[in-house]
């Protein structure tokens, strides 16, 4: 399920990192789920270990996963406070961005448009 593009500007432990997110916050990964070793991910998609040690590093600093030594890491069942976290600072972005917008002369319906295109091209991708 993770997919690297390695001619992408977006590191690839921000990569794993992002796709690793979404896939607990959408609930694809349930809390509780073990994901894979740091070895069998880097055999898997043929990266650096290293690498997914600071993806899995970052992910357990924002709450997203959890360690337990000896057994491996796991989706975090506290999902809902990342998640409302997480919604809040999109949500902010939005209002920036739809400030700078109407400083700029953009119409609101140009502005929402705009949404509603970004909308639908994330719907495809999930599909």
């Amino acid at each position: 399920m993770i997919d690297i593009d390695v001619k992408s500007r977006v590191p690839i432990y921000k990569q794993i990192y992002n796709q690793i997110e979404t896939l607990a916050l959408t609930g694809v990964y349930e809390p509780g789920r073990q994901i894979m070793s740091v070895r069998q991910l880097a055999k898997l998609i043929g990266i650096n270990p290293n690498t997914i040690i600071k993806a899995y590093s970052e992910l357990e600093q924002n709450g997203i996963i959890y360690s337990v030594p000896g057994r491996g890491s796991f989706i975090s069942s506290d999902l809902k406070t990342v998640s409302r976290e997480k919604q809040s600072e999109v949500l902010s972005a939005l209002g920036s961005a739809a400030g700078a917008a109407a400083s700029l002369g953009i119409s609101e319906d140009a502005a929402l448009e705009c949404i509603r295109d970004a909308y639908k091209k994330a719907k495809e991708v999930e599909k």
